[in-house]
């Protein structure tokens, strides 16, 4: 069984951290294990150093120039001329848990699913608020409908390459900017009838930086994902009735409203507050707005 770990990278030192945790791993028997690097930069300035690291490891390591800097150009050049079984995305800031390739492969092998999520738990510093640290909302999981995974992210999956479902698929280079472009994809996998499914023991570490301990980068951060969410809702149904329009403009006053009552209590308070700029997210895109850029 051939199996690549996919790294999307752009001007990141911490992938050194990633690449260790790789080497780290217990191989299965049977598995051949390589790694693919699809850096983003305009300029191949991060070659020499991802390769040395790879000899310094032992890893069987692919380096790819996909430059432009839109995320979707990485992820696609991930994909092609794929000869590997299953493709794993992990981020170029994360370290992967002991046992976690072995997680990964038993889920996909006992359950026939298409696409496997695994978490990738926040590590927070010293300097976040506790408001932060308590609403963990950096860690990130799929979300259930009615039971069953509809989409989800590329920081810690698995896609069988061999199904007819992932194959000749690609990332859309629209939302290679904004980002969103991982919803919509999984989304449409579920839509063709993949099977997508959540293994809580494949976890993926992501140190949580400075910049992004912030009220107004989750602030972004779930508007953004909010406008992921309406364009999946524009998908599923084709067109955007009024009601769903209105029932986005009603959480989102709930939701602005309840921070206002709960403002002394900072966990709640900024809770409700993020709620609604997701659901303002949804509204906006409804309402046909453009998206935010994220990269």
């Amino acid at each position: 069984m051939d199996v690549c770990v996919a790294i999307c990278t752009f001007q990141r030192p911490a992938i050194r951290k990633t690449l260790e945790s790789l080497a780290r791993q217990k191989i299965p028997e049977g598995v051949q294990l390589s790694v693919r690097v699809a850096d983003n930069d305009l300029e191949p300035v991060m070659k020499s150093r991802i390769l040395a690291i790879a000899a310094e490891t032992g890893l069987n390591l692919s380096y790819v120039h996909a430059p432009y800097r839109n995320i979707s150009i990485a992820r696609n050049a991930c994909l092609n001329n794929l000869a590997a079984d299953y493709l794993i995305f992990i981020d170029d800031d994360e370290e992967v848990s002991e046992g976690w390739l072995s997680a990964m492969l038993v889920k996909a092998e006992s359950t026939d699913a298409q696409v496997v999520f695994g978490p990738v738990m926040a590590i927070y510093p010293e300097i976040c608020p506790e408001w932060m640290k308590h609403c963990d909302l950096h860690t990130t999981k799929p979300d259930y409908e009615e039971g069953v995974i509809k989409t989800g992210y590329t920081g810690n999956t698995l896609l069988d390459m061999r199904s007819e479902f992932i194959r000749g698929e690609a990332f859309s280079l629209s939302l290679g900017q904004t980002g969103g472009e991982d919803t919509e994809f999984f989304f449409r996998l579920f839509k063709k009838g993949a099977k997508l499914v959540y293994e809580e023991n494949a976890v993926a570490y992501e140190e949580v930086p400075e910049n992004r301990a912030k009220l107004s980068w989750l602030i972004k951060r779930r508007y953004c994902a909010g406008q992921s969410h309406g364009q999946r809702l524009i998908a599923d149904r084709n067109n955007t009735s009024a009601i769903e329009l209105s029932k986005a403009g009603v959480k989102v006053l709930i939701c602005f409203v309840s921070s206002l009552l709960l403002s002394i209590h900072p966990v709640k308070r900024n809770y409700w507050l993020l709620r609604g700029f997701l659901h303002l997210g949804v509204t906006s895109k409804l309402i046909g707005r453009d998206d935010l850029k994220q990269y």
